[in-house]
């Protein structure tokens, strides 16, 4: 996670000192949904 924000592929706002909130919108998009039973990329990949 720590790379991904410091990449700039995730957005994270700091809130305080020690929290770090990550909205869930933007980390679910940093997925790809895979068939499990052949690990294609489903619904086409268009990423």
């Amino acid at each position: 996670m720590r790379r991904l924000i410091s990449r700039g592929d995730l957005r994270a706002y700091r809130i305080g000192k020690r929290i770090i909130r990550i909205d869930p919108a933007d980390l679910d998009a940093l997925f790809t949904e895979v068939n499990p039973a052949t690990y294609a990329i489903v619904g086409g990949g268009a990423s």
